[in-house]
């Protein structure tokens, strides 16, 4: 729920700042939906947490619970992008259908890309990866 309102707040409250709102609903429902999936940088924080190895220490967890901590973590981010990651696809095609000037502009973009890749193709069927060396005594 948090996700949910922080997309729709956030977005929301920057459209009272500008005239013209750029982003339709179901984008917005597209963008909460990708923001489920938890990865990387939550597994990351929670290895950073400090572990008490004394009891007497402050400031830190327990070596059982920070395990636990873990271990939780990596499910949740197991889960929720193998879950989420799985439906990416279907839910984009559903809430965010390409129109025909999406098509034209991917279409576009292939183009020049392979004009691109052809270009350096060819630069580098003609320049010559060797150089020519001579020996000291030749010189």
């Amino acid at each position: 729920m948090g996700r949910v309102v922080a997309v729709f707040v956030t977005f929301y409250a920057f459209t009272c700042c500008f005239r013209k709102k750029t982003i339709q609903f179901k984008e917005l429902v597209f963008i909460t939906y990708a923001g489920m999936i938890r990865g990387a940088i939550a597994f990351a924080l929670v290895l950073k947490i400090p572990v008490c190895y004394k009891p007497e220490d402050e400031g830190c967890i327990s070596e059982v619970n920070y395990n636990m901590l873990v271990s939780t973590t990596l499910i949740l981010v197991v889960v929720t992008t193998l879950g989420f990651g799985t439906f990416m696809g279907k839910v984009q095609s559903i809430l965010c259908k390409a129109t025909d000037e999406d098509e034209e502009e991917y279409v576009d973009m292939q183009r020049k890309n392979s004009v691109m890749v052809m270009d350096e193709l060819k630069k580098r069927r003609n320049s010559s990866v060797y150089e020519d060396i001579t020996h000291p005594n030749e010189e």
